[in-house]
């Protein structure tokens, strides 16, 4: 899988913790579940990515001694929802 891919991945997953899908909780960082993230301020958009950013890391990284969270690249944040995903038996989606 390619490093685009990865990326797509990685971010894919921050939005379904922005909305709260499940993923981790029911809990939706956003005013409305269904609101359009593009249409939220420049401050919001920060605001809620780095909480959604945040809480994914240290639920994927539990057991795991991360370095350097917030340098973290996307191909490693991948590596660390499959590790994650193989661990909970869940489906691993490698486009």
């Amino acid at each position: 899988m390619g490093n685009r891919c990865k990326a797509k991945n990685s971010i894919e997953c921050i939005e379904n913790v922005i909305r709260g899908d499940g993923y981790i909780d029911d809990v939706c960082l956003l005013h409305d579940r269904n609101a359009n993230i593009s249409s939220i301020t420049p401050l919001q958009s920060d605001t809620v990515f780095e909480q959604a950013y945040s809480k994914l890391i240290t639920f994927i990284s539990a057991n795991v001694a991360v370095r350097r969270v917030d340098e973290m690249s996307y191909a490693r944040v991948y590596q660390l929802i499959c590790n994650h995903k193989k661990r909970q038996g869940l489906e691993i989606d490698e486009q």
